[in-house]
């Protein structure tokens, strides 16, 4: 049986994996628009942008 602790880091990994799907969709679909992309999530583009850098994306322009 797997213990509290190891289903809440199971769960925490899946979380972020979405997370990161989710931003880097986003950032594709609004043709790496930044302001618009942060738009789509619902979230201020500097909340974007440290999310960008916790999960090691970046605009492939830059």
């Amino acid at each position: 049986m797997l213990s509290q602790r190891t289903t809440r880091c199971q769960h925490q990994e899946t979380l972020a994996d979405l997370e990161r799907q989710a931003i880097a969709d986003a950032v594709e679909r609004s043709g790496h628009n930044l302001t618009r992309a942060a738009s789509a999530l619902g979230i201020d583009r500097t909340t974007l942008h440290r999310k960008l850098k916790k999960h090691g994306l970046r605009d492939a322009r830059a």
